[in-house]
């Protein structure tokens, strides 16, 4: 397993490079396809960029709006919005020449996007609950959507968009959709609760983590997607938690905030914890200097996270050992891994953005 953090200088046998470095002073938002082979950048005045693995420019296009642009595999489709934005609700399905091959109105303001690995399927979440999915079929397209209870907080949905996993809360709770928006199973969460999710690439596996307020408790769910009831839940005393779940659905890794006290003082700190399928804490990683943050975690496992005030770029093996430490000229703003977890891209408050990949 490996654990990417961001902030530190090297270590002897780095398991990460850098790949390419740009530098883009106008970019806003960055996504990288599942695979990492494609990396899209949207800048603040609507132009979009996409690159290949090897740093060249694919196709470079332009918004009439500020734009988050979201790659499939080998960019064979790309969907551009505008989140929340009362003005623009309209999502461009794009094809790998970034030429616009479909544009969805959605009924509300768009929160998020996700796009299928494949590329054949983009599911569109609105305000306030509401669920499109646009499925590409040959040279047509179907689309359908549905209404959830609540207001929508979290979307994930696996390889080829056949398991749709979202997250709502008042009233709290998680469902389990296909493609054709039939609902697979419900779990009724407390009142209060709000939960970040995450589901495996093959669709058999989901974690989710609630969302506690400040100086709250956490809690970790595990599911199989063929059952409503979790394999296991386990309490993760912190808050501002992320769930990362690798992509084999074999480890889940938790990242909070902490305050610890000494004597009469204390102090914030970032813990990460990685879990078996079973449900055992294999391992804990604490001291991290606050705003460190779990980004996610890929086969092995290797986690993905920001620590040292967010400048090093870090990675620890299966038993919590440190395998990679890339300091950085400024700090992280925004570090996102690619599904397939090999490839992780980074952009800083200096506006360069940098493709590593993990070696082995």
């Amino acid at each position: 397993m490996i654990l990417l953090l961001a902030g530190a200088s090297a270590v002897r046998g780095q398991i990460l490079e850098r790949v390419w470095a740009r530098f883009l002073p106008r970019c806003e938002s960055f996504a990288v396809s599942a695979d990492g082979t494609v990396v899209v950048s949207a800048d603040w005045d609507g132009a979009v960029q996409a690159y290949a693995e090897d740093g060249r420019v694919l196709w470079r296009t332009r918004f009439p709006d500020k734009v988050t642009c979201v790659p499939a595999n080998g960019g064979v489709l790309s969907v551009a919005f505008t989140p929340q934005s009362s003005t623009n609700r309209k999502v461009y399905l794009l094809d790998e020449h970034g030429r616009t091959l479909r544009i969805e109105k959605a009924p509300g303001n768009v929160r998020t996007v996700e796009v299928s690995d494949d590329g054949k399927t983009a599911v569109i979440l609105s305000e306030p609950a509401r669920v499109t999915v646009v499925r590409r079929l040959g040279h047509r397209w179907r689309w359908q959507r549905t209404l959830l209870p609540g207001t929508v907080t979290s979307l994930s949905l696996d390889s080829t968009g056949s398991r749709i996993a979202v997250a709502h809360r008042d009233p709290a709770g998680i469902v389990l959709l296909t493609s054709s928006l039939k609902t697979v199973w419900r779990f009724a969460g407390s009142p209060a609760e709000s939960y970040r999710l995450q589901i495996s690439p093959n669709g058999d596996v989901l974690a989710a983590l609630t969302m506690p307020p400040p100086g709250g408790i956490a809690e970790a769910f595990y599911w199989r997607t063929d059952n409503a009831a979790p394999v296991w839940r386990r309490t993760i005393r912190g808050d501002l938690a992320r769930i990362s779940l690798s992509p084999a659905g074999d480890f889940v890794a938790a990242g909070y905030r902490t305050r610890l006290w000494h004597g009469r003082k204390s102090v914030v700190e970032s813990r990460v914890t990685l879990f078996s399928n079973s449900g055992r804490r294999l391992w804990e990683v604490g001291g991290l200097i606050f705003p460190a943050q779990l980004v996610g975690t890929s086969p092995g496992p290797t986690l993905v996270m920001t620590h040292d005030n967010a400048r090093v770029l870090a990675a620890l093996d299966s038993g919590g050992h440190m395998r990679a430490r890339h300091r950085l000229i400024a700090p992280i703003r925004s570090c996102v891994m690619a599904r397939a977890g090999r490839h992780f891209t980074v952009l800083t408050d200096a506006r360069v953005l940098y493709l590593f990949r993990r070696r082995g």
